[in-house]
């Protein structure tokens, strides 16, 4: 066994997962607990595809609630919405009503957790959800293991932010939360001048309010990179399912996947090394990594992202054979690496916004019927005559979904993804009709790195 010295303290490399075939599980007599935030209320649809039984609980602990999420998840064939969580949870082992909980979001770990602690199956991020919410650690760990990270500066508050930039004598640069708990504050930005981002600095101030002193941000070194991709898998402390997504990213408006054998050699190093982190922390759930490749094919970490991702989360269980993801689930919450049976090799996902959403109105989304496997609304609900609403639950989001296609090839995908999405209709609907086309440069830049589209 190799061991290393990490953040967390001296730890073992782990060993690869075999991927032998795995017994399927009887699920249309099993129960399961979807709990989720509202960004992915299609999985709970998907899993009542398998699932004898599929509950949908959504937090809300507002001392003032609203409408909003209450009506999240309401009206879905299969799935019954849960306002109570601990109705369904039981101490004792014996007639239990639920058999696995799936946590869609990097949240509520305390209950993760609980549950796990109870006996029950979990799906979820457990202690690695450090590698994706807090920053200086995530990035303090990959030097740790030898990995190359962009140089950073943390500042305390807006006004060290401010002084910091000002004194910057290399741009551009990137700004970012060090702590991703407050992830709702603002995105990544990139600063190209000081005295021009101030605008921005004074409204993050009158968001952040009185906190604006104590909340942390990270400015970074731009990477100078030739290639932005990463993997999607499903993992268990580190190990991950076989025929993983490598995928590329137009940032909130596409993404294209293709099925690959085994993790690509340009990411192979640090996929395995940051293994052993998960291995320490935990983790039985997604995980989609964001890396940037120089020209001399240094692999940098940007991003962990350990959960239900968004993209790809809507396009990953298409991919596969019907009923794998649900299987795939089942066994991530009995801590063993799923196996996955690949049913085409190329995808495409087109995220859908909608200016009236942002406005905090609810959106009707209406398609064929014959769509619907195809099309993943966000937070939305089905109406008693059968129409689909997206339901606003987030101000500042205009995100209503992505429609998703596969394909035997790339062009094939994006056809049939682009045909999807023309027959959908909802009120200011915007998306990137030509995905061949907005991809082109990226697919030319990874080719370049073994990564071929």
């Amino acid at each position: 066994m190799i061991y290393i010295n990490t953040p967390t303290g001296k730890i073992p490399i782990p060993e690869p997962s075999d991927n032998k075939e795995i017994p399927k599980v009887d699920l249309s007599k099993k129960c399961v607990c979807v709990i989720d935030t509202g960004l992915a209320t299609h999985i709970a649809q998907l899993m009542a595809k398998s699932f004898g039984r599929v509950l949908y609980h959504i937090p809300d602990s507002d001392a003032f609630k609203k409408t909003n999420k209450a009506q999240i998840g309401t009206g879905i064939p299969g799935v019954e919405k849960v306002k109570d969580l601990f109705n369904v949870v039981q101490v004792d082992q014996t007639n239990r009503i639920v058999d696995l909980f799936i946590f869609i979001d990097v949240s509520m770990i305390g209950l993760q957790r609980h549950l796990k602690a109870l006996g029950y199956p979990v799906v979820g991020c457990f202690g690695s959800y450090q590698m994706e919410l807090e920053k200086i650690f995530y990035y303090e760990t990959l030097k740790s293991l030898g990995l190359p990270v962009a140089d950073y500066e943390v500042a305390e508050g807006i006004d060290d932010l401010r002084e910091k930039l000002n004194a910057r004598k290399d741009f551009p640069c990137f700004v970012k939360l060090a702590d991703q708990e407050y992830r709702g504050v603002t995105e990544t930005f990139p600063v190209d001048d000081a005295d021009a981002i101030d605008p921005v600095l004074d409204d993050i101030s009158i968001v952040v309010g009185r906190n604006k002193d104590t909340i942390k941000y990270l400015s970074q070194n731009k990477i100078e990179s030739k290639c932005e991709t990463g993997i999607d898998t499903l993992q268990v402390n580190g190990q991950h399912s076989n025929n993983p997504l490598v995928g590329i990213e137009g940032k909130n408006e596409w993404y294209i996947a293709k099925v690959v054998p085994d993790v690509p050699k340009v990411l192979k190093e640090y996929v395995n090394k940051t293994a052993s982190i998960f291995e320490t922390l935990g983790m039985q759930c997604p995980r989609s990594t964001e890396n940037r490749i120089t020209e001399d094919g240094s692999c940098y970490g940007i991003d962990e992202t350990i959960r239900v991702p968004e993209p790809p989360g809507a396009l990953f269980p298409e991919l596969y054979e019907d009923g794998d993801y649900a299987q795939a689930m089942w066994n991530l919450g009995q801590g063993i690496v799923p196996v996955l049976h690949p049913k085409e090799k190329y995808g495409v996902e087109i995220i859908m916004t909608s200016e009236s959403l942002k406005k905090g109105l609810p959106v009707k989304v209406i398609f064929p019927p014959e769509l619907e496997p195809f099309v993943k609304l966000a937070s939305y609900k089905i109406e008693e005559d059968g129409s689909h609403w997206v339901v606003p639950d987030n101000d500042e989001s205009d995100f209503l979904g992505a429609v998703v296609a596969t394909g035997k090839s790339l062009k094939e995908a994006e056809k049939k993804c682009r045909e999807y999405a023309e027959q959908i209709k909802a009120h200011k609907l915007c998306y990137e009709g030509d995905v061949m086309t907005a991809s082109k440069e990226a697919r030319e830049k990874a080719s370049k790195f073994g990564i071929d589209f």
